[in-house]
């Protein structure tokens, strides 16, 4: 098995309390959130350009329960959902329904997703419904190409390069997905998430295929955090009922989500920097960060490792005009700062409609 512990940095991030921070007390922390909250973010997409309103973040939470607990200690504790999880024929109606706001004016595009999905690669390598329709909900995002590497990617030696995606109930409680046996891999999922709402598992499969050997430092966690997240936000801005399932999973992707669409100055996205220097968790006492990168800046494993060509494609959809191009050949600091300047997949409007999702609001004037 791939060695975990860069994965379980990569979990675990969100459930660091930093023992130099000085804890707040519940009411500390609501009076701040409620002093520090303006007009949702709701409110002002009705008299405000997405652009605008971008130039106001970092945002504000108006709703703690959506978010990790170990960045807001008042929520309440995550709870996985119940159950062994849908049937097909459950996840095939849920997956019609995701679809149709999807693909809201195109029917054949919809069609497509729903041969993929009964596509006999699909089903020989995703036995599972539940994450062949998360698999699905890739088209139409940053990590599509993800897809065809999944149920085509080939090793050197012409064997699959995908051997299966399943749930493992053995997975320790902070791991939300990995890859085993690399040559060919195995992509799991924590057993957890088994009953959860199936495109849940849609950034972790956009995640997973981008690891290309047995180690992975903080780089290469770091980086590939930074591109999945935007998968979860473009699925947060055409399903926004998505940031409100409650879910171990919805939780902590709800979490990353905030940490990247705050991080960056002006009305851009970035790595580096907020606006004002304000920390990327409003009022939180336990996760004080002033930007998405600085989540990773202390930890030892630093090490440089290599890129593939799935991670090239993203980078070309990620690419904006006139900005530095992003190599995919190593994950290393060079390509940290490449991204940080280039946000080309995510529109303002699917940032904005993101943040509504999560029900955040502007800082108060």
């Amino acid at each position: 098995m791939r060695n975990l512990y860069p994965i379980i940095v990569l979990f675990a991030l969100l459930s660091i309390v930093a023992s130099s921070k000085v804890a707040s007390s519940q009411s500390d922390v609501m009076e701040c959130l409620n002093s520090r909250a303006g007009i949702t973010v709701e409110e002002a997409i009705k008299t405000m350009t997405a652009e605008e309103i971008l130039m106001h973040r970092p945002f504000v939470p108006t709703d703690i329960e959506l978010f990790n607990p170990s960045v807001y200690p008042d929520g309440s504790e995550m709870q996985p959902p119940r159950g062994e999880g849908p049937t097909e024929s459950e996840v095939l109606n849920l997956l019609r329904d995701y679809l149709e706001d999807e693909f809201p004016q195109d029917q054949q595009a919809q069609l497509t997703s729903l041969v993929l999905f009964n596509d006999p690669d699909a089903v020989a390598t995703i036995p599972s419904p539940t994450l062949r329709a998360g698999m699905v909900a890739l088209r139409a995002t940053l990590a599509e190409p993800a897809i065809d590497v999944i149920l085509h990617g080939e090793t050197a030696n012409g064997k699959a390069l995908v051997a299966s995606v399943q749930f493992n109930d053995d997975l320790p409680s902070n791991v939300f997905g990995t890859v085993s046996y690399i040559d060919p891999m195995t992509i799991e999922i924590n057993g957890f998430g088994r009953a959860d709402y199936p495109f849940m598992f849609t950034r972790t499969l956009a995640h997973e295929p981008l690891h290309s050997d047995s180690f992975n430092g903080v780089y290469e966690e770091g980086i590939l955090t930074a591109l999945d997240t935007l998968v979860y936000l473009e699925q947060l801005s055409r399903h926004p009922e998505m940031a409100t399932i409650g879910t171990q999973f919805a939780r902590f992707h709800n979490a990353n989500a905030l940490a990247r669409l705050n991080s960056g100055t002006g009305s851009d996205l970035g790595l580096y920097k907020t606006n004002g220097g304000i920390q990327i968790f409003p009022c939180s006492a336990t996760i004080t960060f002033t930007s998405f990168w600085e989540r990773y800046r202390d930890n030892p494993a630093f090490e440089v490792s290599p890129g593939n060509e799935l991670l090239g494609l993203y980078l070309e959809r990620l690419q904006e005009p006139g900005k530095p191009v992003c190599l995919a050949d190593k994950f290393d600091k060079g390509l940290v700062d490449c991204i940080d300047q280039n946000q080309n997949a995510v529109t303002d409007e699917e940032i904005v409609a993101a943040a509504a999702a999560l029900k955040l609001a502007l800082p108060a004037e």
